[in-house]
């Protein structure tokens, strides 16, 4: 008994700090700019042209938001043994802001080439 309570805190320390190391590299990198986020945000219309896009601000937001939530109740969860549920809201808001993104590019990529055309006809 004591020894599997021991092998248990033993392996989510190491859980916690391989998870940790990724993130170090992971931020160490990012700070020296091996791995650029030069145009995360950004989106090309038909001509080429580079320019800021919220859909892309909204996705990346809404994604974080309800990862730090999950996280958050992973931290808290009362049971040790499993998950926390995945509450249906999230699903809904994740589908949501996933769709709002989808249609901005089937927008920008289609409908918005096609409108041009027409305008110079």
């Amino acid at each position: 008994m004591i020894a599997e309570l021991w092998l248990h805190r033993i392996t989510g320390y190491a859980v916690f700090a391989l998870l940790g190391g990724f993130a170090t590299v992971i931020a160490i990198r990012l700070i020296r700019g091996d791995i650029s986020l030069d145009g995360l945000l950004d989106h090309f219309d038909a001509e080429g042209n580079r320019s800021f896009s919220a859909a892309r601000l909204q996705m990346l937001m809404i994604s974080l938001v309800v990862a730090g939530r999950y996280l958050h109740d992973v931290w808290v969860s009362p049971q040790r043994g499993a998950l926390p549920g995945f509450p249906r809201e999230w699903v809904i808001t994740l589908a949501g802001s996933q769709g709002l993104y989808l249609m901005a590019k089937a927008y920008s990529t289609i409908v918005d080439p096609v409108l041009k055309t027409l305008q110079r006809r």
